[in-house]
């Protein structure tokens, strides 16, 4: 009897403490992310100083030229479980 009290107490904090580090590991991720999108902005505004107003096309681009972080080599980098890709368009005179 006192066995099963055991094990049902431990099971229900199991079952509380799983689904709470799950939340946590997935925020911890998220801050990850949009750390990452603020640096990668950063360093792209860097890149645009010493390039003529051009645009990085690429990650790899910036891992070259303006010290970005190597996990973000490739075409579209997966960093934290989140997927990044990097799209530059030229400014026309419609777009700035």
């Amino acid at each position: 009897m006192e066995l099963m009290i055991v094990i049902a107490i431990i099971a229900l904090i199991v079952g509380i403490g799983i689904p709470a580090y799950t939340a946590m590991i997935n925020n911890g991720n998220e801050t990850s992310a949009v750390a990452s999108i603020n640096t990668i902005k950063s360093l792209q505004t860097n890149y645009v100083s010493k390039h003529q107003g051009k645009f990085a096309p690429n990650f790899d681009e910036l891992i070259k030229s303006v010290q970005l972080d190597e996990r973000f080599a490739g075409e579209s980098p997966v960093v934290n479980g989140y997927i990044f890709k990097m799209t530059v368009q030229e400014s026309s005179g419609t777009k700035p």
